[in-house]
């Protein structure tokens, strides 16, 4: 890969360098200027007849991922250099590969990601067309100037980096004798692959940079002819270019340019050898590859992981077993770990049997089983099967018997013919009484009825401790109400809700009648009670007087209509006086109210009212109804509800609080003045808003009236915002607080920090 030597240069339009050696030049790549030292140790410019201007591409790149990238540049061609360096201080050499991936792009190479954006890259072009002015008359030749220093590099230091660090060169001498510290990163651990070609690039930062080698630091070229009678010219200055010329003598020609080129790479103990001379470098470089370090030490039990599956547990095939000696009869049991051989007598948990038959022993009576061998039989349960007491059941089938178990009871020997002491035998279907009269309290009629019967369409009932005796004297059918005590021929008995068509009544009375005719007492005319209704009935209704034992009079001069009932109580008269045709809407509860007299009104609303000298007195309980008044008697404020909260309306005369110690504000100090008389340096303290709720506006005016100053604090989670702070300044100062938020305050006075 090619080396490059960049001369000094600038990105900044218009600079020129500040100062140059004799044969040392400046590049102004920005604007395309070159500079040069000349013999009246003036700094000029040359003058091109081409512009530089786009001759060279930066870049920073570096994402932290990547190794890789791919730059434009544009030049057309394939003839460029390339230089690496650190983007940041200390701005250090990067040795990288590269390559020409085409003739307007680079790809560079790295053998771990850079950070991002830590790397700084620029690509030249050569620059061709660079046209020196004619040369002047030939002057008489001068006497040869001193041999200059030639340019000289040395290796000074060789360290071996971290492993994953970049590599780094820089240049611990000057222009002219050159002193390159190389810093090689340390390899990964690990078998090393092989090495790529290694690319050099030296580059400087800045004018004025001393670790730049410079494209003219070759050897002298051979001097022309004295001339005659020119002057001595000046000694030449850290250069390996002879120092100019008397102005009329010819330039001899440039001596060869120092070299740098890159020899061997190898791997192994770090460092870098030149096999060349100083002014014709050829640096071998030997990268190491640093040893595989030590296993470190057993990090801590990591937590317990989740269940696995079965694993081992599975038994797969033989290698899954541990079998020692087995013997016959012996199973194979898994511990936990592994599957050994047991003995079947060491079995005490099977688990769950879900197939298989049993030819074992027959199951004892304790383990579940019949404890018989049954060969051939079956026993089939639809549901459980429990006997009580120590004795033994024998079931004697002589077929195949089909038996219906009752419920509960005792069951009967089929050859016993005569049943005592029995409390129940069940339902008996079919059969003939042929026993004894049942008595009526087992469900007979308690008398022999021979030759008679007794036919019921539904229940025979009768109640009340005496006989019923009904006497027919002919064959008899009677319908019986369905409710309602039956009348007799005979005797005094109210009939009730009965139609009578047609009777004959005789000094009687009946609610059946449409009217009833009661002959006034003037013996002229009668009056008539008609039962009429301006809606038709659908039930019989009555009407009741009820004297209360006493006489009573209705008098009416006019109709009496009632919607409902009319009730009066207490023991005195009532009378209603009309002075016209009225219709009064009564309220449903409560007492009227007369047109004077001194009465009370609760609760009463009153649309445009005119009053005359009224006495109010306002409730004392706070409310938020919009308009609402009330009266705070303790506090001596008046309340108004807005619709959402009850405002307070203070008089103007101020309300004073004293206070002779540090103090905490109570609800009460709402709209008052509180001060504070203390000697000595006191606090008072603005609660949450959980403990003591003032309303949001809430103004409470703080007076110091003592030497001691008065600090205002907050209860944690309340902000008081004041400025320049929250002391009282001075005795007779105050502060204003005013609540903005539900913990949020403002403080309004004569304050200090």
């Amino acid at each position: 890969m090619a080396n490059t030597i960049k001369i000094k240069r600038s990105s900044t339009p218009t600079q020129a360098p500040a100062t140059l050696d004799y044969g040392e030049l400046a590049l102004n790549y920005a604007d395309g200027k070159i500079y040069y030292k000349n013999s009246l140790d003036a700094i000029v410019q040359f003058t091109s007849s081409v512009n530089l201007a786009g001759t060279v591409y930066n870049a920073t790149i570096g994402d932290g991922t990547s190794t890789s990238f791919v730059l434009t540049h544009n030049f057309g061609s394939r003839d460029v250099s390339v230089t690496v360096r650190e983007a940041a201080s200390p701005y250090g050499l990067i040795l990288i590969s590269w390559e020409a991936t085409s003739s307007n792009t680079i790809t560079v190479y790295f053998d771990s990601p850079p950070a991002s954006n830590s790397v700084r890259i620029s690509v030249y072009i050569a620059v061709a067309g660079l046209e020196v002015g004619p040369t002047g008359p030939t002057g008489p030749t001068g006497s040869t100037g001193a041999t200059g220093t030639a340019a000289s590099i040395t290796v000074g230091t060789v360290t071996t980096g971290t492993a994953g660090s970049s590599a780094l060169i820089t240049n611990s001498g000057t222009s002219s004798a050159a002193t390159f510290n190389f810093t090689i990163p340390r390899g990964d651990t690990g078998v090393t692959g092989p090495t790529g070609p290694t690319g050099v690039v030296i580059q400087g930062t800045a004018p004025g940079d001393t670790s730049v080698i410079w494209a003219d630091t070759a050897t002298t070229g051979s001097v022309g002819p004295t001339g005659p009678t020119g002057p001595t010219g000046p000694t030449g200055a850290a250069s390996t270019v002879a120092g100019p010329t008397g102005p009329t003598g010819p330039t001899g020609p440039t001596g060869t340019a120092a070299t740098i080129t890159v020899g061997t790479v190898s791997a192994g103990t770090a460092a870098v050898t030149n096999s060349g001379t100083s002014s014709a470098a050829v640096l071998n470089f030997t990268l190491q590859t640093g040893p595989t370090g030590p296993t470190g030490p057993t990090g801590p039990t990591g937590p317990t992981g989740p269940q696995g599956s079965l694993g081992s547990a599975v038994l797969d095939d033989l290698s899954d077993t541990i079998v020692t000696t087995p013997a016959t009869g012996q199973v194979l049991r898994y511990n936990g770990t592994n599957w050994v051989n047991a003995a079947t007598t060491n079995i005490t948990t099977l688990g769950t049997i879900a197939t298989g038959t049993w030819n074992a022993d027959v199951i004892a009576g304790q383990y579940g089983g019949t404890g018989v061998a049954n060969t051939g039989k079956t026993i089939t349960l639809a549901g459980n099967l429990t006997t009580t007491g120590a004795y033994n059941i024998t079931l004697n089938t002589a077929l195949g018997s089909n038996v219906t178990l009752p419920l509960t009871g005792t069951l009967v020997n089929e050859a016993v013919t005569t049943l005592s002491g029995l409390s129940s035998i069940g339902t008996i279907t079919t059969g003939t009484w042929n026993g004894t009269t049942i008595a009526g309290q087992y469900g007979g009629t308690g008398v022999n009825n021979s030759g008679k019967t007794i036919t019921l369409g539904g229940n025979f009932t009768t109640s009340g401790m005496y006989s019923t005796t009904l006497t027919v004297t002919a064959n008899t059918s009677v319908t019986l109400p369905t409710t309602g005590t039956m009348s007799t021929l005979a005797g005094t008995e109210t009939l009730t809700n009965k139609t009578l068509t047609s009777p004959s009544i005789t000094g009687a009375s009946s609610t059946a009648l449409t009217s009833v005719g009661i002959r006034d007492t003037s013996a002229a005319y009668d009056i008539t009670i008609a039962a009429v209704s301006s809606t038709t009935l659908t039930a019989g209704r009555t009407l009741t007087l009820d004297l209360v034992n006493a006489a009573k009079t209705l008098k009416f001069g006019g109709n009496l209509t009632l919607a409902s009932d009319l009730t009066t109580s207490g023991a005195f008269a009532l009378t209603l006086t009309q002075t016209a045709s009225t219709n009064v809407t009564l309220p449903t509860s409560g007492t009227l109210a007369t047109l004077a007299g001194t009465e009370t009104f609760t609760n009463k609303t009153f649309t445009s009212p005119v009053t005359n000298t009224p006495i109010l007195t306002l409730s004392t309980s706070s409310s938020t109804t919009d308009a609402r008044l009330s009266w705070d008697s303790t506090n001596k404020k008046l309340q108004v509800g807005n619709g959402t909260i009850s405002l307070d309306f203070a008089s103007s005369n101020v309300i004073t609080n004293a206070q002779t110690a540090s103090y905490t504000l109570v609800l009460t100090d709402k709209d008052k003045l509180v001060e504070v008389s203390n000697a000595a340096a006191n606090t008072l303290t603005v609660p949450l808003n959980s403990t003591v709720a003032f309303p949001v506006g809430t103004q409470i005016t703080i007076l110091q009236t003592g030497a001691g100053q008065t600090t205002v604090t907050a209860t944690g989670g309340v902000t008081i915002n004041a400025t320049p702070g929250l002391k009282l300044r001075a005795q007779w100062s105050s502060v204003t607080l005013i609540k903005r938020a539900t913990d949020t305050w403002v403080a309004l006075g004569d304050l200090q920090a």
